[in-house]
């Protein structure tokens, strides 16, 4: 990890990151991608798109390799049920729009779809 304070997404880890400004960019666009369909067409909360942000940036934070292993991502619990209930109230069309419909009854199934 090092400092890096031109990068486009994830900037709260710009004091320290793995991620370059190429994947910051790629990055930026997935997320306002995703984002801004989900809070144009769902009108999703954005306490749901910052949890979302959260999550996506996982990979950009210094100490991604205490939880990312090849090609698995381990989450606490605690994260995964911060961001289903940020978005508890849209799980269900979020995942059937994004996803191709998905049964999300938890925190657990939620990071599971959402880290595919």
């Amino acid at each position: 990890p090092e400092p890096n304070d031109k990068l486009e997404a994830c900037c709260w880890y710009s004091k320290s990151t793995c991620c370059t400004n190429i994947f910051s960019s790629t990055l930026l666009q997935a997320l306002r991608f995703t984002l801004d369909g989900l809070s144009d067409y769902l009108q999703v909360s954005s306490k749901c798109v910052r949890e979302i942000e959260n999550l996506s940036c996982l990979l950009c934070d210094p100490k991604n390799s205490n939880y990312i292993y090849d090609t698995s991502t381990h989450i606490c619990n605690s994260i995964c049920d911060t961001a289903y209930s940020a978005c508890a109230d849209y799980t269900q069309q979020i995942f059937e729009t994004l996803f191709d419909g998905a049964n999300i009854t938890s925190g657990f199934d939620f990071c599971t779809v959402l880290m595919e």
